[in-house]
């Protein structure tokens, strides 16, 4: 093997990607050395996103506000237990968002509000100091998820596919 650095992504080792970088440093020498952020990596049980293959119907584009990216299906059933259709009265008291493998918060919630048949405003309350609004038809969700600067925004798709977007606050034009 010549000399020559190569990376290369393991997926699913452990739920999470860690990079490998293979050092070819000669005639049988090969050595590998794993990094990645696995001390940062949480367990998330509950969670109400769950990663899917399946692209959806509509492009998400690509934009320099967007630092990482995720498309993911909604538990329902986390949601709205007992599958009933989407009510104020009938939301969860609180939500595990398991927006990314490093970031699993519990939203508890502070207010819900039918905007219309079918259609539900989610607003809960993120530890210490965030905010989740989320708003629920039928069987797509949208919606933002704050926490001091960091920003999440859910969106939808379409065909069952929604996003989560962690959002680069420093790439927006300043006021």
């Amino acid at each position: 093997m010549t000399n020559e650095l190569s990376a290369f992504r393991l997926s699913h080792v452990a739920r999470h990607a860690i990079t490998a970088v293979v050092l070819g440093l000669g005639p049988g020498l090969l050595v590998v050395t794993l990094v990645g952020s696995c001390a940062a990596l949480q367990s998330c049980p509950g969670g109400i996103f769950a990663d899917t293959p399946r692209e959806g119907t509509v492009d998400p584009g690509s934009s320099r506000t967007v630092r990482r990216f995720r498309r993911v299906e909604v538990d329902f059933g986390r949601v709205l237990p007992g599958g009933a259709p989407p009510s104020a009265a009938r939301v969860a008291n609180t939500l595990t968002l398991n927006l990314f493998p490093d970031v699993c918060v519990t939203a508890a919630l502070e207010q819900a509000a039918d905007l219309a048949p079918g259609k539900v405003q989610w607003i809960g309350r993120v530890p210490p100091n965030g905010k989740a609004i989320l708003i629920i038809d039928d069987r797509l969700m949208v919606g933002t998820v704050t926490m001091g600067r960091e920003v999440f925004q859910i969106s939808y798709l379409g065909d069952g596919v929604q996003a989560v977007l962690d959002i680069e606050q420093s790439a927006f034009p300043r006021d």
